[in-house]
């Protein structure tokens, strides 16, 4: 007698996503703009980046956000650029006080996992000691 067994299979696939909802934003000099970044990660501790691409230039760096750290600014960052992680509404807006001509680009949002949860950092102060 041939047994036949079913199996159901059930693959979940979580994806970290995203999400910037202004196309577009024009507002005139001297005023505030806030680009929206809003993310979906599966990561305990996302971190957010900032880019901005001028006309026929690469995107560069400006600014990484997390929440457990004062994080890190790009070389072409200026006090008028400001962005924090909130966990709670899961995002990380960029804020651009007293708006400039120059300030004109695309802006881009990113996420980086980070993932290491026992958060720890290993450092050696004696050579003797160094595992070989």
């Amino acid at each position: 007698m041939n047994r036949w067994v079913k199996t159901l299979l059930i693959l979940s696939t979580t994806y970290d996503t995203v999400t910037q909802l202004e196309f577009q934003k024009i507002d005139s000099e001297g005023e505030m703009v806030k680009l929206s970044c809003g993310y979906k990660t599966t990561s305990s501790r996302p971190e957010l980046l900032w880019y901005r691409q001028r006309t026929n230039d690469f995107p560069r760096f400006l600014l990484l956000r997390n929440e457990y750290s004062a994080g890190q600014n790009g070389t072409d960052l200026t006090e008028r650029f400001h962005s924090n992680v909130d966990s709670d509404s899961k995002s990380a807006p960029l804020t651009i006080w007293n708006l400039q001509v120059s300030d004109s680009a695309v802006y881009y949002c990113a996420l980086r996992k980070h993932d290491n949860k026992r958060g720890e950092c290993v450092q050696w102060e004696d050579t003797d000691t160094k595992p070989k």
